[in-house]
C-alpha cells in the first residue's frame, strides 16, 4: 500500500474513533428521544463496522510489510552464510599452505645438513 493511502486510512481510523466517541456521548445525554437514540445506535453500528474494515486493512498492510522484511532478512542471511563459508575456506587454505612451507623448510634444512 502506498504511503499516501496508508496515511489516509490511518486518518480515517482516527476520524471514525472521534465520531464514535461523539455518538456515545450523545447517546447518553438525557432528553434524547427514542427515534434519535435508534439513529445514534445505527450510526454507531455502521461506524464500528467501518472501523473493523479499516483495522483489517491496516493489519493486512502490516502483515505484508513483515513478510517483505522476512524475505529481505532471509536473503541477507543466505548472503552472510555464503560469505562466511568463503571466508572460512581462506584460513583452511592458509593452514595447508603454511604446512607445505614448513615441510619445504624442513626438507631444505635436511638437504642443507647433508651438504
Amino acid at each position: 500500500m502506498a504511503k499516501a493511502k496508508q496515511n489516509t486510512i490511518t486518518k480515517e481510523l482516527g476520524e471514525l474513533r472521534l465520531a464514535l466517541g461523539e455518538i456515545e456521548r450523545l447517546r447518553f445525554n438525557k432528553g434524547v428521544s427514542e427515534a434519535e437514540l435508534t439513529r445514534l445506535e445505527r450510526a454507531s453500528v455502521e461506524l464500528r463496522e467501518r472501523e473493523r474494515v479499516v483495522i483489517s486493512l491496516i493489519g493486512e498492510e502490516i502483515a505484508a510489510q513483515i513478510k517483505a522484511s522476512a524475505v529481505s532478512l532471509s536473503d541477507l542471511s543466505k548472503r552472510i552464510k555464503a560469505r562466511t563459508e568463503k571466508l572460512s575456506r581462506l584460513p583452511k587454505s592458509l593452514d595447508k599452505i603454511s604446512l607445505v612451507i614448513l615441510e619445504i623448510i624442513d626438507i631444505a634444512r635436511r638437504v642443507n645438513r647433508e651438504f
